[in-house]
């Protein structure tokens, strides 16, 4: 049994190195506040409607961009919505709609998780 928890222990340490990689990659993102300007409606897998938002945003340097999100939500925005976003610099139409800090919890709390799954498994065996 023990094993088995030692196991997901290290599985639980790659989910906290991915989520560290999540916040030192979206930390140098720029923040900004997007304005939705459309909804485009899709189906979900089970079938319902759902709309993925279009954001109009502005980059540091005062060029307009637009961007769709990589979520979908029912119902949708409202059109004008204001929606803060970070933006790659790199590449402004890759936007997250995730605030930074989030990403740095999840990896620290699944750290914790997976280092204690670890000295149980070990103290098992």
């Amino acid at each position: 049994m023990g094993w088995l928890l030692i196991a997901l222990g290290v599985m639980t340490a790659g989910m906290s190195a991915i989520f560290a990689v999540a916040f030192f990659r979206f930390r140098r993102w720029h923040p900004t506040v997007g304005r939705v300007v459309a909804n485009i409606e899709d189906e979900s897998g089970d079938r319902s409607r759902v709309w993925r938002p279009v954001f109009k945003l502005v980059d540091e340097f005062g060029a307009t961009h637009f961007a769709t999100a990589n979520y979908a939500k029912a119902p949708p925005h409202e059109i004008g919505d204001a929606v803060p976003l970070r933006y790659n610099p790199n590449n402004s139409s890759q936007i997250s709609t995730g605030q930074v800090w989030v990403f740095a919890a999840a990896a620290v709390a699944c750290l914790i998780t997976a280092a204690v799954l670890i000295l149980i498994g070990i103290r098992m065996d």
